[in-house]
């Protein structure tokens, strides 16, 4: 099975990348916030939720 990385795919997140983010490596928790932050802030946009509201969730998630 590939993963993001080796594929080129932004449809799934690397198995590595989230075994490092589980082991609590700082650059990979970084990078995922990176990845993903964008993403839950746009699903709150799409929802309805005001910019400020949304940047606020985006940031509890993380």
């Amino acid at each position: 099975m590939e993963n993001a990385v080796t594929s080129g795919s932004s449809s799934s997140t690397s198995t590595s990348l989230l075994g490092r983010v589980k082991s609590r490596d700082p650059d990979a928790w970084e990078r995922f916030v990176k990845l993903y932050s964008p993403l839950v802030y746009r699903w709150a946009r799409q929802v309805g939720l005001q910019e400020s509201d949304a940047s606020d969730l985006a940031q509890e998630v993380f």
